[in-house]
């Protein structure tokens, strides 16, 4: 800005960083930097690359720009002459060094300016299509609204710094035309977003209508709170560059010779810029506070689970006593909890192997029930079940049945076999559903890990998904692993896991309540014909306008 007040290009330095400040400390709050990693999770692709590194590549070119032209600006200070009294001095008037300065410093507020229009152009482009999307499964990533972010980008960031060039020769004209190019972009593109900000709401009440998970209307509805609080601030940003523009190309400034009318609008649009910019941070890397929290109390080991676990701990060192003669030994499965009636009658409480799937049953459960209910696994996580005796094994850990074996009749009936994990007992007797009775196809004797534990291991869903990879198939032979392998073109077999959610991967597909609110809508829209219709896929599990993958795989 070579002919405003030093004052502005202070503002206008102090403004940027602070918002470097609060870029730092939000990415490091977000997950300590590592979002701005190369590959850093399934939704680092192309575009997410693009549109992070994009992003924080404007905030430098901003603070290179106003700093230097601060540093400029405080070096000369004012000048008086006859006429005009005192005002800045005058480029004219700096030395050949400074001068020489002026082009490079356009070029990076230019060329900041131009990513900056890439940021918002996919945001109105993303929203856009999500609330258009004619279909169920239809991909952002072959729409027409990621063509024309893709071809909008190329020219934003083409035109603005060629704008800058052309005209270099005169830098007042220079300074009026990146204003007024740069200015007229951004501020169509705000225009254009204000019918997403009015059919937002509509949008809203259908994702509910078609029971979408809560916790993704909220953080939709947060979206669009922030928007409309950036749409305000980025008028405040792109309506002052364009009056000075507009003055700027004139034969006759009128606004550009006020001194108060050029500050102010220079300033107004300084706040602008930086808060858009900051809530675009937060719309881009959104904070869960409630995780944070969560992942905080996990490392400092003060989670309710291990709270649990220390009352339990100190209770049972203090004697707690339960009812005579009726006494429940629990021993750990590895992942899972089973109770057998203590052999001496005195009561042994071993609960520190307790995992976060499964829940203790109720005291009143085994007051009522003589025989304790029956726990049953997978057939891929599941321990073996001995015939003869009705033991569980996995980790030296056993199982007394109700009657002590479990019946060939029972074993050999042909029922379907168990997926998930059920505790069932259908009357006070503790008598087991027949279906918790047969014993699972090929069941493993013992399951072994590559660390050497025996039984099962439950991962956090956050565990890198190439260590998972790594996993053997639990006791497939290696020759009929290194055989499926090969068929699979050097894939390995994952097996099924079960997270901290309840939720389980298969393969390498976690199906997530997210993943199957989409299945659910998919088959609905076939089911009607495939005429379309529905909610997209990708508001199931939102994240956020960049955290996007190729939507054809769940």
């Amino acid at each position: 800005m070579a002919h405003t007040s030093p004052a502005v290009n202070l503002v206008w330095s102090i403004l940027t960083t602070l918002l470097a400040s609060f870029l730092v400390f939000h990415l490091w709050s977000f997950d300590r930097f590592k979002c701005l990693k190369w590959n850093n999770g399934p939704y680092s692709g192309a575009f997410k690359r693009i549109m992070t590194y994009s992003y924080i590549a404007t905030l430098p070119l901003l603070m290179v720009y106003a700093l230097g032209f601060t540093i400029i600006k405080y070096k000369y200070g004012y000048t008086y002459l006859p006429g005009y009294g005192v005002i800045p001095t005058p480029f004219e008037l700096w030395s050949d060094s400074s001068k020489n300065a002026i082009i490079p410093l356009y070029l990076c507020f230019s060329i900041g300016w131009g990513l900056e229009m890439v940021t918002h152009l996919e945001e109105l482009c993303f929203w856009l299509f999500l609330l258009n999307a004619g279909s169920v499964g239809q991909d952002w990533f072959r729409s027409l609204y990621f063509r024309t972010w893709a071809v909008g980008s190329v020219v934003a960031v083409l035109y603005m710094p060629l704008v800058t060039i052309f005209t270099r020769g005169d830098y007042l004209k220079c300074e009026a035309y990146t204003f007024l190019a740069g200015s007229i972009g951004s501020f169509a593109l705000t225009v254009w977003f204000l019918p997403i900000l009015w059919a937002f709401p509509a949008f809203l009440d259908s994702l509910r209508r078609e029971s979408v998970d809560t916790n993704t209307v909220v953080r939709l509805t947060k979206f669009h709170e922030l928007n409309c609080i950036r749409v305000f601030f980025r008028f405040l940003f792109t309506v002052p560059f364009i009056i000075l523009g507009i003055d700027g190309v004139r034969p006759h400034q009128h606004i550009n010779d006020n001194m108060f009318a050029t500050d102010f609008l220079a300033m107004i649009a300084g706040v602008g810029c930086s808060v858009s910019s900051a809530l675009t941070l937060v719309i881009f890397f959104p904070r869960s506070i409630e995780s944070e929290i969560a992942n905080k109390d996990r490392r400092r080991g003060t989670s309710t689970q291990d709270m649990i676990q220390t009352q339990q701990t100190a209770t049972r060192q203090g004697g707690g006593g339960g009812g005579p003669g009726r006494s429940f030994a629990l021993h750990s499965l590895g992942a899972g909890d089973a109770l057998s009636p203590d052999a001496d009658g005195e009561e042994e409480d071993d609960r520190d192997d307790l995992s976060e799937p499964y829940e203790r049953a109720p005291s009143a459960a085994f007051r009522n029930n003589p025989t304790p209910p029956a726990l049953v696994r997978s057939p891929f996580s599941n321990p073996a079940v001995s015939a003869g005796t009705g033991t569980v094994a996995g980790a030296g850990a056993t199982r007394q049945g109700s009657g002590g074996a479990f019946p060939a009749a029972r074993r050999d009936s042909g029922l379907p076999p168990y997926s998930d994990s059920a505790l069932h007992a259908s009357s006070p007797a503790g008598v087991a559903h027949p279906q918790q009775q047969q014993q699972p196809q090929q069941q493993p004797s013992s399951i072994t890990w590559n660390n050497g534990k025996q039984g099962l291991e439950y991962v956090d869903e956050e565990e890198d998904a190439e260590s998972t990879s790594k996993r053997p198939l639990p006791n497939v032979p290696a020759a009929v692993a290194k055989e499926e392998e090969a068929s699979a073109g050097g894939a390995r077999l994952v097996p099924n896991r079960r997270t901290t959610r309840g939720d389980v991967e298969m393969g390498r597909v976690l199906l997530t309540r997210e993943n199957l609110a989409w299945h659910n809508a998919a088959q609905r829209n076939s089911m009607s014909g495939g005429r379309g219709g529905g909610v997209n896929r990708l508001v199931h599990g939102f994240r956020s306008p960049i955290d996007l993958m190729d939507t054809r795989y769940p």
